[in-house]
């Protein structure tokens, strides 16, 4: 579990960073205080659709594990 969190943090850490260079070229002249609070909603955003994707991956990896598990049940 602490490696998904782990891989999961490594790509919001890259997403972050490079919608900040995004946002940054298409507004480059607002303050920072400004910038903040235009970015923080779509991170939010961003971060629960994400956080869906993975919960769902993560159902799907369950439920074939399971499949797979009483498969090799049925089999002995």
């Amino acid at each position: 579990m602490g490696f998904e969190s782990h891989i999961l943090q490594d790509h919001l850490s890259t997403l972050a960073t490079n919608l900040n260079k995004s946002r940054s070229l298409i507004y480059p002249y607002q303050s920072k205080a400004s910038k903040l609070s235009v970015m923080l909603p779509s991170l939010t955003d961003i971060i629960d659709k994400e956080h869906k994707k993975l919960l769902a991956c993560k159902s799907i990896i369950k439920k074939r594990k399971e499949e797979q598990e009483s498969h090799l049940l049925e089999m002995e």
